[in-house]
């Protein structure tokens, strides 16, 4: 349930702030919210996924994880 995990998360900001890095600002949430963008426009989209959409999202995954893969050794 989406409204539960904004409640718990809001109420754990307010007791404790949550830490963010450069890497969540600049490389995780721009990443994230072009997949979701991406995600729902294929969702809302009449055409039957094919294999570019799938391919496309994974390249995406694959992306996000070497960014995690490649800034984990620099902190």
């Amino acid at each position: 349930n989406l409204a539960n995990i904004l409640l718990i998360l809001g109420l754990t900001a307010f007791i404790v702030p949550i830490p963010l890095t450069s890497f969540d600002l600049f490389f995780g949430l721009p990443l994230l919210l072009l997949m979701t963008g991406l995600l729902v426009h294929f969702l809302f989209s009449k055409r039957a996924t094919q294999f570019f959409t799938g391919f496309l999202l994974l390249v995406f995954y694959a992306l996000f994880l070497l960014g995690l893969f490649l800034f984990s050794h620099a902190v």
